[in-house]
């Protein structure tokens, strides 16, 4: 078995861009991808909640999966490729896809549809960790699946896999939940999801790295690199600007994925912020926040955002 990857630092959820009559956008994709790779991101994940993954056809699954695996990254850069069907049986194939063209891990995003047992779950991840010859990361996100979970769960399933290396953790908030997996299984890295929003209690509880969405990767960048190098002062300081913008967007996933969407058509990054149905809808007060957004992360966001907000004026 190779050495697991160190799941440590920013690992941003890739956006789906789609045209704006609804069709994927793949020159879209590819600039978002251009975008992401020379961000300095530690790793990238496709097919997460803020990748629309449930308004996906398979044939753009597949198209979307080919060029994600294909794109340029950075050397240190991971490609974690998420898992979402409600069978492991499905699931398989696309596993063995991923695995195949390169993927460097897989997120198990356990079943939820109809509340499957605690034993269907468990078997779902143990089917396809059994599976994988790459890392594999379970993905716990209760208020969308719907299923509690104890960190005893995970931490048996690690045991007996030992290619299960990490947990997306999503629950909120997840401080003790992260304390709590520590204890029962160190070896366990922990991703802190939900756009960071309880980011700087889970890291201090020991998360290994933060999981947002795509448009603004440079500000949980900041405010990592201050957290690493002990700037604690600074990234609080930082955080603490960011925070009421991820408290408004947060509370509706597709909120926030609208939000995006529009930062990154704003930056120039993509063309169209179209999100496929069904979608939130932003009006004018929505703008005007994001507008204030742009401006209060300027320095931050660097140049390109400036020249793009200079062509709106």
């Amino acid at each position: 078995m190779t050495s697991s990857p160190t799941l440590k630092g920013i690992f941003p959820v890739v956006a789906i861009p789609f045209h704006p009559q609804g069709d994927f956008d793949e020159s879209g994709f590819r600039s978002l991808l251009a975008y992401l790779g020379r961000s300095g991101a530690d790793g990238l994940l496709l097919f997460g909640i803020a990748s629309e993954f449930y308004k996906l056809t398979d044939s753009e699954r597949d198209k979307a999966l080919r060029i994600f695996l294909e794109a340029p990254m950075t050397p240190r850069g991971l490609k974690v490729v998420s898992l979402t069907d409600q069978s492991w049986e499905v699931a398989l194939p696309w596993l063995m896809r991923a695995q195949a063209q390169g993927a460097d891990a897989i997120n198990i995003f356990p079943p939820y549809f109809l509340r499957p047992s605690r034993t269907a779950i468990k078997e779902h991840v143990a089917r396809l960790a059994e599976a994988a010859t790459v890392s594999v990361i379970v993905q716990y996100a209760p208020k969308e699946s719907g299923r509690d979970l104890e960190p005893e769960f995970f931490a048996e399933l690690a045991t007996a896999y030992p290619r299960l290396v990490g947990v997306k953790v999503e629950v909120q908030p997840p401080g003790t939940f992260i304390s709590r997996l520590a204890q029962v299984a160190p070896q366990l890295q922990t991703l802190v999801g939900y756009a960071g929003i309880n980011m700087l209690d889970a890291l201090s509880r020991g998360a290994s790295g933060i999981q947002p969405g795509s448009a603004f990767v440079e500000v949980y960048q900041a405010i990592w690199m201050h957290y690493r190098q002990g700037e604690e002062a600074a990234a609080r300081r930082l955080y603490t600007r960011l925070l009421p913008y991820l408290a408004l967007w947060m509370q509706h996933p597709e909120y926030i994925i609208a939000v995006e969407k529009e930062i990154l058509r704003r930056r120039g990054i993509i063309r169209s912020a179209y999100c496929r149905g069904t979608r939130w809808t932003l009006d004018a007060h929505d703008g005007q926040v994001i507008d204030r957004f742009l401006r209060e992360f300027l320095s931050e966001l660097k140049p390109r955002i400036g020249e793009a907000l200079r062509r709106e004026d």
